[in-house]
């Protein structure tokens, strides 16, 4: 008979133990990946920010030379001299040695005749410009951007691809990567024919690519229009297709490179792999420079992108988490041992077996939720630790109750004591795991907002209450408060995930900048209704304000006056573009030195755009805060 109860306790306690640890490692598992998706996202910030920077870069390196190279192609001297005036030669070979010493990234500039033959060429070697004699001179009629260019209409302008420069007809050592524009000369006369080439140097702009990416992120890589890598991996991968190799993204990933083809800008996973990217057209570029003249583009077409580890189960593990699951696991096979217990007593009182059998089934039922999300995130610590440490004074006390049964007849006090001690800890439990559910609720709907884009009605008391219960613990250290004071009524129907990115940084921003580490403060976010179609939101404080020869700076980008001290500045940057660009609103700062600062945003309740419909708006302003 002792064997038998035996085998039934340990069947009991094995499915007891069983399915709360699995809930509890769910549960932990839950939370990890939900901060592995958050982290996920935070670098396709970083990634976008980083390329956008790359672009901005890039246009504004090679827009400058549009109007030098149509000024050459114009000079009276060199025109003179495709008409067969030899005697102009030193005077335009002049004009081309000032140019070149005034433009440190051009590494060479010629004049090539209707023959492919260069006549006049500069070259910058060692930093300094140097006059190629007419001995060293090359034709080039073979060369694809003579052959492209010379035909073209005059005014036109002709883009190449970057390639690595060729002299003599080998591939020049050390590499030197070239980015070429050229435009034919206005004629002199009905045999005055050629054209002006300037060779930027690519290793600059190339540059503007790694000076984009930030420290500590995955690297911006650069590939043309075939695929082939400019930039961003190791040496054996570069400039594949100068050497008659197939080291592309093409072919090693033609997945991700068929996706890159299907726009200009976007997100989407390949391979367990997270990608940004962005298209670059030099000859777009050019062409809104040259104000209307065509631009006649090469396969110059080019695309930067940056590459992250998506966001999975197996990825959200690390192994400092191993030590936190044995206890979990360790506190779970206690509760589930006094669980039998407790069950096996009540079992053999005689008196009231059954009544007893039920509390307790339901007090198991509510002591369970006290053990399951151990360690699920900081944030659940509170509630769930009170939760663990009431269900174990459950436990004490049904091992108490149980020794007393086993010592003999139990009094009826004693039975309504246990009974009364296990419904009061059952209610503490159940209040502590209630708020748990709130917190998990908070945080699912801010981290589903901050990853979509969509277009959705949203009540805006909703949206900060979720604002402010996440943002909970960056507080909960120091001497500063938040309050709100919603009066606007009925929904909004625009984006809360920009609309949230905002406020968050606002509520960052005041947090770093407006207090010391130990001073008191008040983080205020207010809203209003400005008429019937607009709402007025502002977040301030009563801290140390901005002083006023900074506050015309505050929203451009990086700048900050605590760089390296837990400021980037970029926070309010990001916060224009996101409420001018995203929302269709605007944004004022307001700040008295020592009295604190405001920032009040006004947008529209609805906004309404092409892609209204539902789907998703892609996303330029959600970048890194500060």
């Amino acid at each position: 008979m002792k064997t038998r109860v035996s085998a039934n306790s340990l069947r009991m306690f094995g499915s007891r133990f069983a399915a709360a640890s699995v809930v509890m490692i769910g549960l932990w598992q839950a939370s990890l990946y939900l901060a592995a998706v958050v982290e996920s996202h935070e670098k396709r910030v970083v990634m976008n920010a980083a390329l956008e920077r790359a672009v901005h870069g890039l246009s504004g390196s090679i827009s400058g030379y549009v109007s030098d190279l149509m000024i050459l192609a114009r000079n009276g001297r060199l025109r003179a001299l495709a008409a067969g005036d030899a005697a102009g030669w030193k005077a335009a070979t002049a004009d081309f040695e000032a140019f070149v010493s005034e433009k440190p990234h051009v590494a060479q500039l010629r004049f090539i005749d209707g023959s492919g033959q260069e006549v006049v060429r500069v070259d910058r070697w060692g930093g300094e410009a140097v006059v190629v004699g007419p001995q060293a001179m090359q034709n080039k009629a073979d060369r694809y951007y003579f052959r492209n260019t010379i035909d073209l209409d005059v005014g036109a302008i002709y883009a190449s691809p970057v390639d690595l420069n060729v002299e003599h007809g080998a591939i020049e050592l050390p590499w030197r990567p070239m980015f070429r524009i050229a435009t034919p000369i206005e004629p002199a006369g009905p045999e005055s024919r050629g054209i002006v080439v300037i060779n930027i140097d690519a290793s600059e702009l190339l540059n503007e690519v790694s000076q984009a990416q930030p420290g500590n992120a995955a690297p911006i890589q650069l590939v043309n229009a075939d695929g082939y890598w400019l930039a961003g991996v190791p040496i054996d991968k570069l400039w594949g297709f100068m050497f008659g190799r197939d080291t592309s993204l093409a072919v090693e990933d033609p997945q991700a490179w068929a996706r890159f083809s299907q726009g200009d800008l976007g997100e989407f996973v390949s391979q367990g792999r997270h990608y940004v990217f962005r298209a670059f057209r030099p000859g777009a570029v050019l062409a809104d420079v040259a104000a209307g003249e065509v631009v006649a583009s090469g396969d110059g077409n080019w695309t930067l992108f940056a590459e992250t580890p998506g966001a999975s189960l197996l990825s959200a593990w690390r192994w400092y988490h191993l030590p936190f699951v044995i206890v979990g696991l360790a506190i779970t096979a206690t509760i589930a041992a006094g669980w039998t217990q407790m069950v096996n007593a009540r079992r053999n009182s005689e008196n009231e077996a059954r009544r007893a059998e039920e509390e307790v089934m339901r007090q198991e039922r509510l002591a369970s939720l006290g053990s399951l999300v151990a360690g699920v995130a900081h944030e659940l610590n509170s509630p769930i630790g009170s939760a663990v440490t009431i269900a174990s004074t459950m436990a004490r006390d049904a091992d108490a109750f149980a020794r007393a049964v086993e010592a003999g007849p139990v009094r009826r006090s004693q039975m309504t004591g246990f009974v009364n001690d296990m419904r009061t800890g059952s209610d503490m439990v159940q209040r502590n795991l209630e708020r748990a559910d709130s917190l998990i609720r908070h945080f699912k709907q801010v981290a589903v907002d901050q990853t979509s884009e969509r277009l959705r009605e949203f009540r805006l008391q909703d949206l900060i209450d979720d604002i402010l219960s996440s943002n909970a613990h960056q507080l909960r250290d120091t001497r500063v408060k938040i309050v709100s004071d919603i009066r606007t009524h009925g929904t909004l129907s625009t984006y809360p995930g920009p609309l949230a990115q905002v406020l968050f940084n606002l509520i960052n921003n005041a947090r770093i900048h407006a207090f010391s580490p130990d001073q008191e403060g008040v983080i205020s976010i207010a809203a209003r209704d400005d008429g019937e179609e607009a709402i007025e939101i502002t977040v301030a404080d009563n801290g140390a304000g901005i002083a006023p020869e900074h506050l015309d700076s505050i929203f451009n980008p990086f700048f900050t006056t605590k760089l390296g001290a837990g400021g980037s500045g970029l926070g309010l940057s990001i916060v224009l573009n996101i409420v001018e660009n995203v929302l269709g609103g605007s944004i004022e700062a307001d700040s008295t030195p020592g009295a604190g600062t405001s920032m009040t945003i006004r947008m529209p309740r609805s906004v309404l755009s092409a892609d209204d419909t539902g789907k998703e708006r892609p996303h330029h302003a959600d970048e890194l805060a500060a």
